[in-house]
Formats: structure tokens, sequence, C-alpha cells
């Protein structure tokens, strides 16, 4: 029955004045037929969760203007969902609620008193949602709505932005997400004015494009950005959308993502999601996964189906969740605008192992890719000192049995005094006193570095990672991981000439039970049996609670320790699942 209504409403829809979208859609999705986005039962099921949302979405007030910390950035993010779920809704059915809620908040938006240009992601994300209902909206706007919402993209967002480039914001010269999130937005609000305002956009453009390809830079090599997996998400979301819109708009030469570093880091996603799907959540970043559709642009981009596949079996898992979509879902619109790249079946034969290689380095090896249950290993190196990282070099989580069972804390509070400059690894989370590796006592150095050595893709992987030069407590410290039978985790902790004593570490959210050399850890009626293989050492819990009460307090979390004298020594610990 809905399904019949869908088809009716499509059927009956009048949008003979709409024009064709400029951003992020393919010129042929505006005719306002469901059978433009695809006739699967996923592009369906979709189509009704898109419908669901802005349903929602239309339920409640209009976001007003609300700064906080002298930021738009969380009005900007809500209003960015909410026109881009409205405004797709309206295309998709017709119905006229979700484009007058749409106008509404476009309005709204155009007489906030600034768009808060002095933290400009919030600017950023507001200029686009403004370019979205400009352009997916289109002549079904009166002439006189599309001019107050043009002048207020044009003044409001562009020209702080040519401010910005003007005066070398940070941003302009980097290559992080802020240069991804804020060159492509503006550049993409350029381009919805263009026709109106050729001057300003020719301008914008001209510093917004070189901006975005810039950022290449921070995939070179093995395809991996420097600031973790929430920041990959976000940065190349934007940019997924700028591409998108490129490539439609000025063909496929004007690409920003040609360079075949987009091929590698296109996997980056399902390399870091464990079987228990948790992300390998090292530096600033959360464990909670959540997809996005710059995979699915990735893969038509590098030609590469095979990543589609997986981003839709990831899509068809959020689709089974009833939880209304959060900010991290809030471009999952897209899924259904770009969701027919994505016929074939997802891949089970791929590489069990990878590394990522780059200024941040990571190795992740797993045992299968269809069983929820296998063993999971992410090991992180690289560098220290870079966007968003910790001083965790060294560092690993282990999953088994669809538990999590070695964690990684993660990031905490940004509001945290001097978080993102001078007190940030005095804080714990942030310093090496939390991390899953070898403590001597102080943190690494914030400009150490590490090497990997690997063996991967065979029968019993390993990777060796010297951590040398992150500390100056000995002469050299080399930790290496085999992956044994593609269960257990066996890490063998080389230290030559410590000066002082030094602690092996792990951080569990498991109970454990401690019998000298052994270590019982359980957690929802799982058992992981963590042993201790060489001479030296037997295991003592710890605290994970910081010495400021301001820091997250790691509740339901314990150090797992194995105290190790100055000198030379050797340490060998096996992790071993333990099947019911």
């Amino acid at each position: 029955m809905r399904l019949a209504l869908l088809s009716i409403l499509a059927t009956l829809a009048t949008l003979g004045s709409a024009q064709a979208p400029r951003l992020i859609l393919d010129p042929s999705t505006s005719n306002n037929e469901l059978s433009s986005f695809g006739d699967s039962q996923m592009n369906t099921e979709l189509t009704l969760r898109l419908i669901q949302e802005a349903e929602r979405t239309v339920s409640r007030p209009l976001e007003d203007y609300s700064l906080a910390q002298n930021s738009l950035l969380t009005t900007s993010r809500d209003v960015l969902a909410n026109v881009m779920n409205t405004s797709l809704a309206y295309r998709v059915t017709g119905n006229l609620k979700f484009r007058d809620y749409a106008r509404r908040q476009l309005l709204e938006s155009a007489t906030y008193p600034n768009w808060a240009p002095n933290h400009f992601l919030g600017t950023a994300e507001l200029t686009l949602a403004m370019a979205i209902g400009y352009d997916w909206l289109g002549a079904t706007l009166s002439a006189q709505d599309r001019e107050i919402i043009r002048k207020a993209i044009v003044e409001k967002g562009l020209t702080p932005g040519l401010e910005q480039f003007k005066n070398r914001a940070d941003w302009t010269r980097k290559t992080t997400n802020w240069s991804q999130v804020c060159a492509s937005s503006l550049a993409m609000g350029a381009i919805a004015i263009q026709k109106d305002d050729k001057q300003v956009a020719a301008r914008v453009l001209n510093l917004a494009i070189p901006c975005v390809k810039r950022a290449v830079s921070e995939y070179k090599g093995g395809g991996i950005p420097s600031e973790g997996p929430v920041y990959w998400r976000y940065g190349m979301s934007f940019h997924a959308m700028l591409n998108r819109t490129m490539v439609n708009q000025f063909g496929k030469f004007n690409s920003v993502m040609n360079d075949k570093a987009f091929a590698q880091t296109a996997w980056y996603p399902a390399y870091i999601l464990s079987p228990t799907g948790k992300n390998f959540n090292f530096s600033d970043s959360s464990d909670q996964f959540a997809p996005t559709p710059a995979t699915l642009e990735l893969a038509r981009q590098t030609n590469q189906p095979q990543v589609a596949a997986w981003t839709m079996a990831r899509v068809h898992e959020l689709l089974q969740d009833s939880q209304t979509w959060t900010e991290e879902h809030r471009l999952s619109a897209l899924f259904l605008a770009w969701a027919r790249e994505s016929a074939s079946e997802e891949a089970t034969d791929l590489p069990l192992d990878r590394l990522f290689d780059g200024e941040t380095d990571i190795v992740t090896m797993r045992g299968s890719w269809s069983d929820p249950e296998t063993s999971f290993v992410g090991i992180k190196g690289g560098k220290n000192g870079v966007p968003h990282g910790h001083l965790d070099l060294g560092s690993f989580v282990f999953d088994a049995l669809g538990e999590r069972w070695a964690l990684d804390l993660g990031k905490d509070s940004y509001d945290l005094p001097g978080y993102f400059s001078s007190q940030r690894y005095s804080y714990y989370r942030t310093g090496t006193a939390s991390q899953n590796t070898l403590f001597f006592g102080t943190n690494q150095k914030t400009n150490g570095s590490s090497t990997f050595k690997t063996k991967l893709n065979v029968a019993q992987p390993s990777v060796c990672l010297d951590i040398s030069k992150a500390q100056s407590s000995a002469q050299s410290t080399v930790r290496t991981f085999d992956f044994l039978n593609r269960s257990d985790l066996m890490i063998t902790d080389s230290v030559k000439g410590a000066t002082t004593n030094w602690r092996w570490q792990m951080v569990t959210g498991a109970w454990v039970t401690i019998e000298g050399k052994k270590a019982i850890l359980q957690q929802n009626r799982k058992t992981l049996v963590a042993e201790i293989v060489s001479s030296q050492g037997t295991f003592s819990l710890g605290s994970t609670r910081p010495s400021l009460a301001i820091e997250d307090q790691n509740e339901g979390t314990q150090m797992l320790c194995v105290d190790m004298p100055k000198g030379t020594s050797e340490l060998k610990i096996i992790l071993r699942p333990m099947p019911r």
C-alpha cells in the first residue's frame, strides 16, 4: 500500500518548472520519478527511510540562530541535514510540505545576523545547506525567495570565504579535513549561484578548487590521512559531493579525485571496521561506525564496484536499525541519490590484511570477512604530533568472539583547556599512559616516529613495529605482532638498554581475574585468556582514571598491566579467544 502511494505521488507530482540540479545529484534526477533513482528493493527501502526522516524533520521547529562557544557548527549541521532530507524528499514525492519546510528553513537561515565566520566550519556547512536548497528546489521557489537566499549565500557564505583566503586562514593553507569541508562547500555554493553571480562564483572557484585538490597530499602513499577515521569520513564526504558536482557539470577531466591515491583510500573504511561493527578508533575518533556516501562516489570514480557493494551492505545494516538518523548520518539521503552505482554483491574474497601508510601508518588483520566472531587486530604506527593524533605509537586493538577486548579510549572533550594547543598531551586520553603500548613513565616524543615491517596475507601474518624513535628511555624498542592461525595474537616486546622500569599496557572493558602469568577476561559470557609465555613478568590491574576531574573518568574500563625492569628484556604475551 505504501509503495503504491509513493508511485501515485511520483506520477501526480507537478515539477515541470523544476530545473536540473547542478549540485551533487545527477541531472537525470530532475524528472521527479522514483525510477530515476533505481527500482531495486534497496532503493525502495531508502526512499521510505528518507521520507520517514523528512516527516520527522517537518514535525519539528525550524533551526534558529544558536551559537555554542561562538560557533554555529551544530546549528549548521542540523540545517544541512534538514534541508537535504526535505528537499530530496520533495524531489522524490512532490509533496509540498517537504518543499515548504525547506523553503522556510532557508529563509530563516538567511535572516541570521551572520554565519559566524570566526569558526568557518559552521559557515561552510550552512553555505552548502543553503546552496543545496537553492539548487534542488530551483524555480519552485519564487523570484523573491531565490533572491533572498542567493544574497545570503553570497554575503554570509562566499564573501567571508574570500576573506578567509585573503587572510590566509589556516585551513586555506593546509590539507586537513577543514580544507576539504570548507573549500568544497564554498565551491558548491559558488556553482549554485554561478548563473546569477558569475564574478563572485569565479573568484571563489579559482581559490576553492585548488585548495581541495591540495588535500590529496594527505592520501599519498598508502591512502591514509593523518587525522583518523572520523575525520576521514568528514573530509571525504564533502570532497565526494564536490567531485560528483564537478564531473556532472564540467566533465570527468574536472574531477577533484583523479589521483591514484583515491583508489587506495576507497578501502580505508572497510579495513578499519572490525567484524564487531566497531572502528579501529585511533586518534580523536570514536569506535562508532557510520557509513558515508563518499565510498559510493569513490567506487564510481575509481571504478571499484566492490567498494560500492561493501558500502551498500553497510547501508542495509543501517536500514535495519530503527533509530532516527543522528548528526553522523546527516548526509545519508545521498545513499538514495547514488545507490544505483552498486549493483554487484559484496565481495568476501578480499585480502584479509592491509597496510595503510602515510604520516599515520596502520595495519589491520582479520580472520574472515564473513564471520562476525572472527579475530581482528588493528595496529597503530607512523608519526606523533599529527592533527588529532595521540601519543600512541605501538598501540593496538583486538577483537574476537564478537567483542572488543583491547580497546582505545578515544578522544576526550574538545572543551578541555588547551586540548588543541599547549595542554593537549597532558590529558590522559591523548598521552601515552592510556594507550595499549609500552609506557616508560613519560609520554612518547611528540616528534616521535616508527617503522613497520610486515608479512601480510599469509597463513600466519606478522607485523614488526620499531618504536625506538618514539621514546628516549631505551636504546631500542620493538613490538612484534604474530596473528597465530588468524585467531590468537602473540605480542613480543623486545627492549634493549632501558634506563627506567617500563610497563606493558592494555585497556579493557572486560571483567578480569588474574592468576599469576594468566589473566582471564570475560564479557557477555565470552572469555579471552591472556598468558605470559616468557620467563619474566606477572599480570596486575591498574586504573584508567585520570588525575583531573574535568577529564572523562573512563568508567567501566581498567588497565591490564605487566611491569618490567630496566635494562634489556623480552616480554611475550598471547591473547587467546576461548571458543564456547
